[in-house]
């Protein structure tokens, strides 16, 4: 099913508590832009939250007053107005408070899920599920204005939910089916018939929560999701510059406001409910705020008011999702667990991990951007994230690791650990970033007072344990009803004499009879509570680290595919290494070696190329002419075939050789020829003259001449560095036979950086027409085998073979690379195209046998529209035009080589048809300086001649 447009964002804000964080989280969203993710027009904004406790309500009104600051400026207006939210579609994500499991917040928190049709790949997060459900699910259809969200639940959506937006006004809540009991716990929407919303519940009476049930038994949750209309949300900005509201943004706070708490459900929603009356909106107090004293609550009463005014006369109407699905992301380290495994799967779920022995990871268990190396074992129900392990591990059901590397394996050999969470954190202390860990037990409660656990132990059980004391923990005047684990000052974040490590947090499930020295190092450290420790994070260096593991295993993926020699598509791994500017690991395995003939295609896939040795014109196009020189010195022509007119370079030390990888360096290919050929040792510690006299006695000459176009496509270099190798073999005294030189273009192909495969010499080398194969191994062996066709077709063949120039020289010169990285990045059309170019060169075989032109055509026309498909773009408009007006005259034609221009050969219907051919090219406008040749197949194939007369080859 085809996915909706969905919503162009003009702006999304995502909102934060603390300061340090607004850059992070802006580089976040952009990363997400840069994925495709997000509208590329889409402003932008992470935006800090005025106050630590400003409250959803709060927040959403700073954000409000944010977005309409920058739009107004981009419009060009001196002042902020409220006008640029008529053709705004503007998106608030709320971070909101500290998570337990995740440094970065629930809207960070990666999932155990994947998208294989993200066009980059990526670890996919609350926040990413929250913008595609916002964005393609929810937000289509809706009128300018403002969605607001929360990111502290997990959401499901179906498909083409199909919301009426007509003649709507007012602010509309997205509410989700949950259980009466689930209810009890959460905040719950009264409704009448129409959806208008009667009043919203949270922690509600069981008759209260009874009067929400749906005709389905179930109750419609508050979901964290919101609308505002335009008109809704000018009444809502109005109050930034009224007290005690202007509170609750960062200009009021500047000019001395007294902060002020306010929710968005039970503060701004409230009092838009058709049945909640001013007095009782007056007197109550949300949720959020707790039990203030009294000189709090008239304050919020005023705020409260304020509110009254503003918005009592807006409408709140609800969408109820009955097929959706809702779950608050709680602080329960059994819940975090439900919610990242699959209980009663068969297997593991592995998630942009590379694991050595997954046979040792238990059914339901989940591990996301991992790397495990060698043994480590993973219980049902467990979870692994952001870890880099090796073996020997043993971790058993109940567990959540996250941000531990190879650094800290040590300390986890030989434990078995169940039912805890271990975390490591980035931490910066007065300026100084490093590593902390916590360990917590999965049955723990943070907030849980007086009788409270610790590792799953009660506190006096867990003090006997370990022989820590309550004074090490809390405070002497905070009374033992009032501690509880989120206080308690247990997690080293500094030792004085050395780093700390996860064994400063292990000694306490197993303490050894060590002298008390584990406890020792644990009181000197300064320890922080949980809830101290959180301001200290460093979301930065957290990012970062998961970003490096992630592009490790990444890096892991892409060589396993490629030695297995797998089908399965890399390019979205490649855009996210360069998208996300870490291109360097992963790009640089990937970057060697084109279609079946050409490395690395050929080693992974093996390759089949059919090819033909021809005489241009009756000619032999290319050709190239050695002698020995008395001089110790490398003399150096490149062509025409008349010495006098050509380019001349005169090598005498190694330096001048130096840039014979360089291809459009002056004589490069003869200057790597030499080198290939052993007559030249690049990196001898001997000097050119002394290795030339030693040797040989004198130095060289070498001359090469091609009398085709450049960029022709006919296999010009390849052939070229063939016949300067077999000259160069001769006059150096030595036998190479053709099929060595056939891979010793290959070699100098790759010496000379250009890369390329063995079509091309086999074509030109070796006569007639043959077949060369190559088996998917290495080393590398091209066979070639002969082509036996009817008596007489070699004639029929040569009677209806034309090349035609077509005056465009193919300028792409990556196009070689382009392909080689289409290759890599194991696109699935690519790949089945090598499938098929090795398929139809065997069909083709048989069209030989028979002598079937029409054949032979059928299979050249298809060849090259597979040719187009490996590199696309390889078609010129012009010579589209030039094969348009010829199709009717031929059975088949192609454009030689990789294509972009140079020749195209045909095979004609009738037989010598080049004075007309050129008749009909010559009606044809706009083809430019195009010419049309004779073409006959050449039986002889590389020939090598003794000049006695110049004492030369």
């Amino acid at each position: 099913m085809e996915q909706s447009k969905g919503v162009d964002w003009t702006v999304i804000i995502l909102t934060c508590q603390y300061k340090d964080s607004v850059q992070v989280f802006q580089k976040e969203l952009e990363v997400r832009q840069r994925r495709e993710q997000i509208p590329a027009g889409t402003l932008l904004l992470a935006v800090e939250d005025p106050e630590m406790r400003v409250g959803s309500g709060g927040a959403t009104l700073n954000a409000l007053l944010v977005a309409a600051e920058h739009l107004s400026a981009r419009a060009g207006f001196t002042v902020v107005t409220s006008d640029v939210l008529h053709s705004a579609w503007i998106f608030i994500l709320h971070m909101g408070r500290d998570f337990p499991f995740d440094d970065c917040g629930r809207a960070f928190t990666c999932l155990p899920v994947e998208n294989p049709q993200a066009p980059v790949e990526a670890l996919v997060c609350n926040l990413d599920c929250l913008l595609d459900v916002m964005t393609h699910r929810l937000g289509p259809g809706s009128p300018p204005g403002v969605w607001v969200c929360s990111t502290d639940m997990l959401l499901s959506v179906p498909p083409n939910l199909g919301i009426s937006w007509d003649d709507f006004r007012g602010a509309r809540v997205i509410a989700f089916p949950g259980s009466p009991t689930y209810a009890m716990n959460h905040g719950v929407y009264l409704t009448d018939s129409q959806g208008f919303v009667l009043d919203i519940y949270y922690q509600g009476t069981e008759a209260e929560i009874q009067r929400c049930v749906r005709p389905d038994g179930r109750v419609p949750l508050v979901s964290g999701v919101v609308f505002f209309s335009v008109e809704t949300a000018e009444h809502l900005l109005a109050t930034h510059v009224s007290p005690p509201l202007d509170a609750c943004t960062y200009m009021g706070l500047d000019s001395g406001a007294r902060p002020v708490q306010l929710s968005l459900f039970f503060d701004i929603l409230l009092c838009m409910a058709r049945s909640v009356s001013r007095e009782d909106f007056l007197a109550g107090r949300p949720p959020e705020m707790g039990q203030g004293d009294t000189d709090v609550a008239s304050y919020l009463k005023g705020a409260r008011a304020q509110l009254w005014r503003e918005l009592r006369d807006q409408p709140l109407t609800m969408v109820y999702v009955p097929d959706g699905s809702y779950s608050y992301m709680t602080s329960s380290a059994s819940e975090f667990l439900h919610s990242h495994t699959l209980p009663g799967a068969p297997g593991p779920q592995i998630i942009h991990s590379q694991v050595e022995e997954p046979q040792l990871l238990g059914a339901g268990c989940s591990v996301i951007s991992c790397l495990l190396e060698g043994p480590v074992h993973l219980g049902p129900g467990s979870v692994l994230q952001h870890c880099h392990l090796r073996g020997p591990i043993y971790i058993d059901t109940g567990c959540f690791l996250s941000g531990l590397d190879i650094a800290q394996c040590e300390a986890l050999h030989g434990l078995k650990l169940c039912d805890v969470v271990l975390q490591g954190h980035h931490v910066r202390l007065h300026g100084s970033l490093s590593r902390a860990f916590t360990l917590v037990g999965r049955l723990d409660s943070w907030e849980r007072q007086g009788a409270g656990t610790y590792l799953n132990i009660s506190w006096s059980e867990f003090f006997k344990k370990t022989g820590i004391r309550d004074w090490d923990l809390w405070d002497p005047d905070t009374l033992p009803t009032e501690r509880c684990l989120l206080s308690a000052r247990l997690f080293p974040v500094l030792h004085p004499s050395r780093a700390l490590g996860p064994q400063d947090m292990l000694w306490m499930l197993d303490p050894q009879e060590d002298g008390g020295k584990a406890l020792k190092a644990w009181r000197a450290s300064w320890r922080l509570s949980w809830e101290q420790l959180q301001p200290h994070l460093d979301r930065a260096a957290t990012l970062a680290s998961r970003r490096d593991l992630f592009f490790c295993q990444a890096l892991q993926k892409a060589r396993h595919v490629l030695e297995a020699r797998q089908d399965l598509c890399l390019r979205p791994l490649i855009r996210a290494a360069v998208r996300e500017g870490c291109p360097g690991l992963l790009l640089t395995t990937l970057d060697q070696g084109g279609w079946s003939d050409t490395p690395p295609i050929a080693y992974e896939f093996g390759g089949a190329v059919l090819g033909l040795a021809v005489r241009v014109d009756g000619r032999r196009p290319i050709g190239a002419r050695a002698r020995r020189i008395l001089e110790p010195e490398l003399w150096l022509a490149v062509g025409p075939r008349q010495e006098e007119m050509a380019m001349k370079i005169v090598c005498r030390s190694l330096d001048d050789l130096q840039d014979y990888c360089q291809p459009h360096s002056p004589g490069a290919l003869l200057k790597a020829a030499f080198i290939c050929a052993g007559i030249v040792h690049i990196r001898s510690e001997l000097s050119l003259c002394e290795q030339l006299l030693h040797t040989f006695g004198g130095g060289f000459e070498l001359h090469t001449w091609s009398e085709l176009p450049h960029g022709s496509g006919l296999g010009t270099s390849s052939i070229l560095a063939g016949a300067a190798l077999a000259a160069l073999q001769r006059v150096a005294g030595r036998a190479v036979g053709t099929e060595a030189l056939i891979h010793a273009v290959l070699h100098l192909e790759q010496v000379l950086t250009t890369g390329g495969g063995w079509q091309d010499q086999v074509g030109g080398l070796m006569p007639g027409i043959k077949v060369g194969r190559s088996r998917a191994q290495l080393p590398l062996k091209v066979e070639v085998e002969e082509i036996t066709v009817p008596q007489g077709f070699v004639q029929t063949l040569n009677d209806h073979l034309l090349l035609v120039y077509t005056g465009k020289t193919r300028l792409a010169r990556n196009l070689l690379q382009d392909v080689l990285r289409s290759w890599y990045a194991r696109l699935p059309a690519v790949v089945q195209n090598a499938h098929a170019l090795v398929q139809q060169t065997e069909e083709c075989i048989e069209a030989f046998h028979q002598g079937s032109l029409p054949l032979l055509g059928q299979y050249l026309s298809s060849y090259w529209q597979q040719k187009k498909l490996m590199a696309p773009g390889c078609e010129p408009l012009a010579v589209r035009r030039m094969m348009d007006v010829l199709a009717p005259y031929v059975h088949g034609q192609s454009l030689a080589g990789a294509g972009g221009g140079g020749f195209l050969y045909l095979l004609t219907k009738e037989p010598r048809q080049k004075e007309a051919l050129e008749a009909v090219l010559a009606k044809t406008e706009g083809l430019g300086k195009y010419s049309i040749h004779l073409v006959e197949v050449d039986t002889q194939g590389l020939s090598l001649q003794l000049l006695r007369s110049e004492a030369s080859t």
